[in-house]
Protein backbone atom coordinates (compact mmCIF):
# COMPACT_ATOMS: atom_id res chain seq x y z
CA UNK A 1 0.00 0.00 0.00
CA UNK A 2 1.40 3.37 -1.08
CA UNK A 3 1.62 6.16 1.49
CA UNK A 4 -0.95 8.94 1.41
CA UNK A 5 -0.04 12.53 0.49
CA UNK A 6 0.72 13.56 4.07
CA UNK A 7 2.96 10.57 4.78
CA UNK A 8 4.74 10.98 1.44
CA UNK A 9 5.41 14.63 2.24
CA UNK A 10 6.82 13.64 5.64
CA UNK A 11 9.08 11.07 3.98
CA UNK A 12 10.34 13.57 1.42
CA UNK A 13 11.25 16.03 4.17
CA UNK A 14 13.55 13.40 5.65
CA UNK A 15 15.87 13.13 2.68
CA UNK A 16 17.92 15.64 0.74
CA UNK A 17 17.25 15.43 -2.99
CA UNK A 18 15.78 12.47 -4.82
CA UNK A 19 17.11 9.10 -5.99
CA UNK A 20 17.55 8.93 -9.76
CA UNK A 21 17.27 5.72 -11.84
CA UNK A 22 20.76 4.64 -12.83
CA UNK A 23 22.31 5.94 -9.60
CA UNK A 24 24.45 3.77 -7.36
CA UNK A 25 23.51 3.30 -3.71
CA UNK A 26 26.44 4.05 -1.42
CA UNK A 27 26.57 3.52 2.33
CA UNK A 28 29.03 5.60 4.34
CA UNK A 29 29.80 4.34 7.81
CA UNK A 30 28.88 0.95 9.25
CA UNK A 31 25.17 0.42 9.80
CA UNK A 32 23.71 -0.40 13.20
CA UNK A 33 26.13 1.70 15.24
CA UNK A 34 23.53 3.47 17.39
CA UNK A 35 21.62 0.27 18.00
CA UNK A 36 24.77 -1.58 19.00
CA UNK A 37 25.62 1.13 21.52
CA UNK A 38 22.09 0.85 22.93
CA UNK A 39 22.41 -2.92 23.25
CA UNK A 40 25.78 -2.55 24.99
CA UNK A 41 24.05 -0.39 27.59
CA UNK A 42 20.64 -2.05 27.87
CA UNK A 43 21.81 -5.68 27.73
CA UNK A 44 25.08 -5.24 29.60
CA UNK A 45 24.65 -8.15 32.03
CA UNK A 46 23.57 -10.51 29.29
CA UNK A 47 26.49 -9.56 27.08
CA UNK A 48 29.02 -9.77 29.92
CA UNK A 49 28.01 -13.38 30.39
CA UNK A 50 29.07 -14.14 26.81
CA UNK A 51 31.83 -11.69 25.87
CA UNK A 52 34.99 -10.52 27.56
CA UNK A 53 35.28 -7.02 28.97
CA UNK A 54 37.90 -6.29 26.30
CA UNK A 55 35.55 -7.33 23.50
CA UNK A 56 32.77 -5.09 24.80
CA UNK A 57 35.12 -2.13 25.28
CA UNK A 58 36.50 -2.56 21.76
CA UNK A 59 32.96 -2.79 20.38
CA UNK A 60 32.01 0.50 21.99
CA UNK A 61 35.18 2.22 20.79
CA UNK A 62 34.72 0.95 17.22
CA UNK A 63 31.13 2.18 17.17
CA UNK A 64 32.05 5.63 18.46
CA UNK A 65 34.97 6.06 16.07
CA UNK A 66 33.10 4.86 12.96
CA UNK A 67 30.29 7.41 12.91
CA UNK A 68 29.63 9.54 9.83
CA UNK A 69 27.40 12.61 10.12
CA UNK A 70 25.35 14.18 7.32
CA UNK A 71 27.29 17.39 7.99
CA UNK A 72 30.47 15.55 6.92
CA UNK A 73 29.10 14.66 3.48
CA UNK A 74 29.81 17.87 1.59
CA UNK A 75 33.47 17.68 2.56
CA UNK A 76 33.72 13.99 1.72
CA UNK A 77 31.91 14.11 -1.62
CA UNK A 78 33.70 17.20 -2.90
CA UNK A 79 32.36 18.09 -6.32
CA UNK A 80 30.74 14.72 -6.97
CA UNK A 81 27.12 14.65 -8.05
CA UNK A 82 25.01 13.33 -5.18
CA UNK A 83 21.32 13.18 -6.12
CA UNK A 84 20.01 12.16 -2.70
CA UNK A 85 21.24 11.78 0.86
CA UNK A 86 19.69 10.37 3.99
CA UNK A 87 21.23 10.19 7.45
CA UNK A 88 20.04 6.88 8.86
CA UNK A 89 18.08 6.89 12.11
CA UNK A 90 15.80 4.86 14.39
CA UNK A 91 14.31 2.83 11.52
CA UNK A 92 17.69 1.19 10.93
CA UNK A 93 19.40 0.51 7.62
CA UNK A 94 16.54 -1.38 5.98
CA UNK A 95 13.95 1.08 7.22
CA UNK A 96 16.06 3.99 6.03
CA UNK A 97 16.52 2.40 2.64
CA UNK A 98 12.73 2.05 2.33
CA UNK A 99 12.19 5.68 3.41
CA UNK A 100 14.68 6.94 0.83
CA UNK A 101 13.23 4.82 -1.99
CA UNK A 102 9.61 5.58 -1.09
CA UNK A 103 10.27 9.31 -0.88
CA UNK A 104 11.85 9.12 -4.34
CA UNK A 105 9.22 6.76 -5.86
CA UNK A 106 12.13 4.59 -6.96
CA UNK A 107 12.89 0.90 -7.25
CA UNK A 108 16.21 -0.65 -6.31
CA UNK A 109 18.38 -3.73 -6.14
CA UNK A 110 20.84 -4.12 -3.28
CA UNK A 111 23.32 -6.77 -2.16
CA UNK A 112 23.16 -7.10 1.64
CA UNK A 113 26.54 -8.81 1.69
CA UNK A 114 28.16 -5.54 0.60
CA UNK A 115 26.63 -3.36 3.30
CA UNK A 116 29.33 -2.20 5.77
CA UNK A 117 28.61 -3.51 9.23
CA UNK A 118 30.79 -4.07 12.28
CA UNK A 119 31.47 -7.68 13.22
CA UNK A 120 30.85 -6.56 16.79
CA UNK A 121 27.29 -5.59 15.83
CA UNK A 122 26.68 -8.95 14.19
CA UNK A 123 27.94 -10.93 17.18
CA UNK A 124 26.11 -8.82 19.74
CA UNK A 125 22.85 -9.09 17.79
CA UNK A 126 23.25 -12.87 17.65
CA UNK A 127 23.13 -12.88 21.45
CA UNK A 128 20.27 -10.40 21.82
CA UNK A 129 18.20 -11.78 18.95
CA UNK A 130 18.13 -8.51 17.03
CA UNK A 131 18.60 -7.95 13.30
CA UNK A 132 21.68 -5.73 12.87
CA UNK A 133 20.21 -4.24 9.68
CA UNK A 134 17.08 -3.13 11.56
CA UNK A 135 18.48 -1.63 14.77
CA UNK A 136 18.97 2.17 14.97
CA UNK A 137 21.67 3.33 12.56
CA UNK A 138 22.49 6.94 13.37
CA UNK A 139 26.11 7.33 12.34
CA UNK A 140 25.72 5.98 8.80
CA UNK A 141 24.56 7.83 5.68
CA UNK A 142 22.88 6.63 2.49
CA UNK A 143 23.80 8.29 -0.80
CA UNK A 144 22.26 8.00 -4.26
CA UNK A 145 24.90 9.09 -6.75
CA UNK A 146 26.77 8.47 -9.97
CA UNK A 147 30.12 6.63 -9.97
CA UNK A 148 29.41 5.17 -6.55
CA UNK A 149 31.99 2.39 -6.71
CA UNK A 150 34.84 4.81 -7.41
CA UNK A 151 33.68 7.06 -4.58
CA UNK A 152 33.35 4.19 -2.10
CA UNK A 153 36.84 2.96 -3.02
CA UNK A 154 38.24 6.44 -2.42
CA UNK A 155 36.55 6.59 0.97
CA UNK A 156 38.01 3.22 1.98
CA UNK A 157 41.48 4.45 1.02
CA UNK A 158 40.88 7.30 3.48
CA UNK A 159 40.03 4.80 6.21
CA UNK A 160 36.26 5.33 6.04
CA UNK A 161 34.02 2.29 5.93
CA UNK A 162 32.03 2.61 2.72
CA UNK A 163 30.47 0.44 0.04
CA UNK A 164 28.56 0.72 -3.19
CA UNK A 165 25.94 -1.93 -2.53
CA UNK A 166 23.17 -1.45 -5.07
CA UNK A 167 21.56 0.55 -7.81
CA UNK A 168 18.40 2.60 -8.32
CA UNK A 169 15.91 1.81 -11.06
CA UNK A 170 12.59 3.08 -12.32
CA UNK A 171 10.61 -0.04 -11.43
CA UNK A 172 8.34 -0.70 -8.48
CA UNK A 173 10.31 -3.55 -6.91
CA UNK A 174 12.87 -3.11 -4.16
CA UNK A 175 14.91 -6.26 -4.06
CA UNK A 176 17.48 -7.39 -1.50
CA UNK A 177 20.00 -10.06 -2.45
CA UNK A 178 22.08 -12.25 -0.16
CA UNK A 179 23.73 -14.95 -2.20
CA UNK A 180 20.99 -16.99 -3.84
CA UNK A 181 18.35 -15.57 -1.49
CA UNK A 182 16.21 -12.74 -2.84
CA UNK A 183 13.51 -10.90 -0.90
CA UNK A 184 11.55 -7.69 -1.06
CA UNK A 185 12.38 -4.69 1.07
CA UNK A 186 9.66 -4.29 3.69
CA UNK A 187 8.42 -0.96 4.99
CA UNK A 188 9.41 -0.25 8.60
CA UNK A 189 6.76 -0.28 11.34
CA UNK A 190 4.57 2.80 11.30
CA UNK A 191 5.98 4.18 14.56
CA UNK A 192 9.45 4.29 12.98
CA UNK A 193 8.33 6.16 9.88
CA UNK A 194 8.47 9.97 9.58
CA UNK A 195 5.23 11.75 10.41
CA UNK A 196 3.93 9.12 12.83
CA UNK A 197 1.93 10.71 15.61
CA UNK A 198 -0.44 8.01 16.83
CA UNK A 199 -0.52 4.86 18.90
CA UNK A 200 -1.01 2.31 16.10
CA UNK A 201 2.29 0.45 15.85
CA UNK A 202 1.48 -1.63 12.76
Amino acid sequence: MRPGPEELEALQKEITGKMVPGDDIVILGPVGIAGTLQLLENCADRLKAVFSAGFLADAEEDCLSGRILPSDIQKLTGGRKVHAMYGLGPAGFLGGLWIMAEASSAGLKLDLRRVPILQYAVEICEVTGDNPYMIPSEGAVLLSMQSGEAFASEMRRQGIRAACAGEVNSGNDRLLYSGSIVRYLDKPPKHLRPGYAGEDRS
